[in-house]
Order: C-alpha cells, then sequence, then structure tokens
C-alpha cells in the first residue's frame, strides 16, 4: 500500500474516470438548517436547492455553524448518491466539506466556492443565458469542471 512521506497509508490509486468522472457535483444554495432528529451525534438537516435539479435534503454534521451561517450559503452537493436513512431523514445529497482543525471526528464546514465570480456565471452560448453551476455549458467562456450542461443556479 502507498504512504505518504509521513508515514500514513494512502488508500488505492485510482483514475478520474473510475472516480470524479463518474459524480455529479452541483452548486446550491442552502434554504433551511435545523437540528436533525433522531442522529447519534449533533448534526443538521439542510434543505438545498440546486436549480433545475430541485431541492435536495442532506443531514450533516456542520454544528459549528449556526443555522442561521448556514440558510443563504452556497455548497457543492453529490447528487448521484443513493439515498440513505441518517436518523430519523433521508439524506438524498452528500454536501461536501473539510473537518474543522481540531474539532472531534466529523465535526465539519461545507466546502463552499472560493468566489461566486468563479462559480457561477451567465451562459454565453447562443440564446441561453442560463446560471451556471460547478458542471457548465461546453461552449462557457469558462473552462468546465468536466464537461456538462448549464444548470440554473439559485441566486442570492
Amino acid at each position: 500500500m502507498p504512504r505518504w512521506p509521513h508515514g500514513h497509508p494512502l488508500k488505492d490509486t485510482v483514475t478520474p474516470a473510475d472516480t470524479l468522472d463518474r459524480l455529479d457535483i452541483r452548486l446550491g444554495r442552502v434554504l433551511s438548517a435545523e437540528p436533525a432528529p433522531g442522529t447519534p451525534k449533533p448534526a443538521y438537516r439542510l434543505s438545498v436547492d440546486f436549480g433545475r435539479y430541485g431541492v435536495h435534503t442532506s443531514v450533516g454534521r456542520f454544528t459549528g455553524h449556526t443555522p442561521e451561517e448556514l440558510i443563504g450559503m452556497q455548497v457543492l452537493g453529490v447528487l448521484n448518491f443513493e439515498a440513505r436513512p441518517v436518523g430519523d431523514t433521508v439524506s438524498d445529497v452528500l454536501i461536501l466539506g473539510v473537518q474543522f482543525t481540531g474539532a472531534p471526528s466529523g465535526d465539519a464546514t461545507p466546502s463552499p466556492p472560493p468566489a461566486k465570480r468563479n462559480w457561477a456565471a451567465r451562459c454565453s452560448e447562443e440564446g441561453c443565458g442560463e446560471w451556471m453551476s460547478v458542471q457548465h455549458c461546453s461552449r462557457s467562456p469558462l473552462p468546465p469542471f468536466s464537461g456538462g450542461v448549464c444548470g440554473r443556479l439559485p441566486r442570492a
């Protein structure tokens, strides 16, 4: 098994075609955040608007934030994972995040885009004009994430 220079083992090497190219990662906006009932550890149930891809529910350990801080936040979500029960809620999207430094295992913050202008723009394709998300129009002046189509992005 490969190892990092400091000795920690790495998982097996994979190719983008085996992994990232198969994920449907989209940009969404948190509509609501509330404590998730029935979870073994504190978590929030998020309602996230992914534009034309619909409103999805996610349960995540983003409790280092208040619900008010999460509402309106842009987040990246994996839309094509199987839905799974988390506590009393079925979570049908995985919101990407990173663990807070020094926090208990699993306590995370969502991975928002670094700047709106890099992640959302109007499609330049003739007659289109839709808002583009992470996977956007292949004719856009912005480089595509992994090709794909335009997607309506919820406005702030």
